[in-house]
């Protein structure tokens, strides 16, 4: 039977590779000619995704996630795969050794004031890794630092290693893979240093093979300061209680409901009247704000996202001042539940890792907020993670820019709109 080299968990792609395919992997990526994220997720980081989408959709963008944590393994076994585990600190070792036996650059970003001081970390290499070619830089965390961007792109590293934490170190390197023009790898890695420098005790052996780093550090928890006793605690209830229920709703529950949804119409009026022009209810011609998806060319809809417990109203202009970064909009109507589909679950398949989050539902239910958009268009940006454009379309040209499986509900959605008196 062949083994799954993939799987999902929460939203998140995770890759399924012992540590003799990573390598593989690290040759093929050298000698490619693009940039590469590579990124470890356990519990902890699952977690920061559901509530960070720039987050969700960098790990999502990786092209090797390799599992670090023992509570999605466990979560794999569940959905039938045994997903191999490798730490962060296994991780970061092979690719310091992988570096050096390549004879390539090696830049490492090191988090200013963070506990393994950037000499430690020089000192450490000269001793470990005798004929690796490396720079420590040392950093603030700025995820757009460009006088540091600059500085490693003097160095001409292929391969980077960044213990921002997470998620600034990941962001780090997606939004800098093209700037960094002769990086092919790039890993974050947290603490890993300060374990390699023995700042912090790794668990022994026989816990680690056993998936019981949490219990270790239950046990050691007194060794620690009271600030570091209380991000200690909320880390291992993450582990242990956290993560598993959030599992347990995503695999078990959520199949059984519609993920609430709010589709924003967002309109304004054409200056001026326009001799001919179709009215709506004797206003001028209106215009409608689309977004072209990131993921998908010419994929043209109206910002939507989902309602995350909050009112459709609250939803709805939550999601505009994350889409659009703006907040010109005067609400004009609310209408709930107008619509309701199930994923198609090969499409869903066929865009990629960022909408398998969805899959945790069957499908979506539809409310719709109308506003009108007051401000100037200089001042509408869409974010990178979730569209690459947007546009002012006819209202009555809007159905043309939909995909097909999109058209009925916006044939309800302008049915409604119709019904408004804009004045």
């Amino acid at each position: 039977m062949a083994i799954i080299k993939k799987i999902n968990i929460l939203g998140i792609n995770i890759d399924n590779y012992n540590l003799q395919e990573i390598e593989a992997k690290f040759n093929e990526f050298l000698n490619s000619k693009r940039g590469h994220l590579v990124t470890t997720p356990n519990a902890e980081i699952i977690l920061k995704s559901q509530k960070d989408e720039e987050y969700f959709f960098t790990l999502n963008k990786s092209s090797l996630s390799v599992l670090d944590g023992f509570g999605p393994k466990i979560a794999g076994i569940f959905m039938g795969v045994n997903i191999k585990r490798i730490t962060g600190v296994d991780l970061c070792v092979l690719l310091l050794r992988f570096a050096e036996e390549k004879n390539i650059n090696l830049a490492v970003l090191n988090l200013k004031n963070g506990l393994s001081k950037t000499e430690e970390i020089e000192n450490y290499l000269k001793k470990e890794y005798k004929h690796l070619k490396f720079k420590v830089f040392e950093s603030e965390g700025n995820i757009k630092d460009s006088a540091l961007i600059h500085e490693i792109n003097n160095f001409k590293p292929q391969a980077v290693i960044v213990n921002f934490g997470a998620p600034n170190q990941e962001k780090f390197i997606l939004q800098n893979l093209g700037k960094i023009k002769s990086l092919k790898i790039g890993i974050g890695v947290g603490g890993a240093f300060d374990f390699l420098l023995e700042k912090i005790k790794r668990a022994p052996l026989i816990f680690r093979k056993l998936g019981l780093e949490t219990f270790w550090r239950i046990i050691n928890i007194f060794k620690f300061s009271k600030h570091k006793r209380k991000e200690r605690l909320r880390r291992i209830a993450n582990a242990l209680f956290i993560f598993p229920y959030k599992f347990i709703i995503w695999r078990f529950v959520l199949p059984w409901f519609y993920r609430p949804n709010v589709a924003c119409l967002v309109y304004k009026k054409e200056q001026g009247k326009t001799q001919g022009a179709p009215r709506v209810q004797g206003v001028p011609r209106i215009k409608i704000l689309i977004v072209e998806r990131q993921d998908e060319k010419n994929h043209w809809q109206i910002p939507q996202g989902g309602l995350e417990g909050l009112s459709i109203e609250k939803a709805g202009m939550k999601e505009l001042r994350e889409e659009l970064n703006n907040s010109d909009f005067r609400k004009i109507a609310v209408f709930k539940n107008l619509h309701k589909y199930k994923f198609d679950i090969d499409t869903i398949r066929n865009r990629g890792g960022f909408y398998l989050n969805f899959m945790g539902y069957k499908g979506q239910k539809q409310s719709l907020l109308i506003v009108e958009f007051y401000g100037n268009d200089s001042d509408i940006s869409v974010n990178y993670w979730d569209h690459v454009g947007w546009k002012w379309v006819y209202l009555e040209d809007i159905l043309d820019m939909m995909p097909e499986y999109r058209k009925e509900a916006m044939k309800k959605f302008i049915k409604k709109f119709k019904t408004l008196t804009i004045k």
